[in-house]
């Protein structure tokens, strides 16, 4: 390996070495991706550890945008938190489908998925539609291989929770929370 003398140059190398085998090994998370990492290419924390609940998606039955119990929940769940949080972020939604359709479809599906979840934050749970950024992604990124047969997690909105100026948190359960 090379060595690097600069401390900057050798933490940027060592980021991007690991998140390089995190991509390659195709399990990376989108916060592992913008987390900072340390010597021992174990993420550093941005705030002291402090917990809460953050549901990371919701997911659908075949061929339809109909929130769930469950997916209201998880809803419910991360409203409140979103509300605790101080001011400047936002959830950013990203829907898919499996791959049962047309990529057509599965692209109008997705859409319709983001925009059931959309509303029900701001219509039902009052979130502030400025708040929320949604893109729908259709069948292009399955979590899974499976290619016959339909596949429950691929049919799914996820939620990541964003700062003001859309950049990712990395570590979500660390964010510091305001106190009620």
């Amino acid at each position: 390996m090379v060595e690097v003398k600069n401390p900057v140059k050798s933490a940027l190398l060592r980021s991007a070495l690991c998140i390089a085998v995190l991509i390659l090994s195709a399990c990376a998370s989108t916060e592992e991706l913008f987390a900072e990492y340390d010597d021992k290419f174990c993420v550093v924390p941005e705030y002291p550890a402090q917990s809460f609940r953050w549901e990371p998606a919701v997911y659908f039955k075949s061929d339809s945008d109909e929130l769930s119990s469950q997916a209201i929940d998880a809803l419910k769940v991360n409203v409140a938190t979103l509300k605790r949080l101080p001011a400047g972020y936002k959830i950013s939604l990203k829907g898919f489908a499996d791959h049962q359709a047309s990529s057509d479809y599965n692209q109008a599906l997705s859409t319709n998925r983001v925009n059931s979840v959309r509303s029900y934050l701001n219509k039902t749970l009052g979130l502030d539609v400025a708040l929320i950024v949604g893109s729908a992604h259709g069948e292009d990124s399955p979590l899974t291989e499976i290619t016959s047969g339909p596949v429950d997690v691929d049919r799914r909105v996820e939620m990541l929770l964003m700062r003001s100026d859309l950049t990712p948190v990395a570590n979500q359960p660390l964010i510091r929370l305001t106190e009620n």
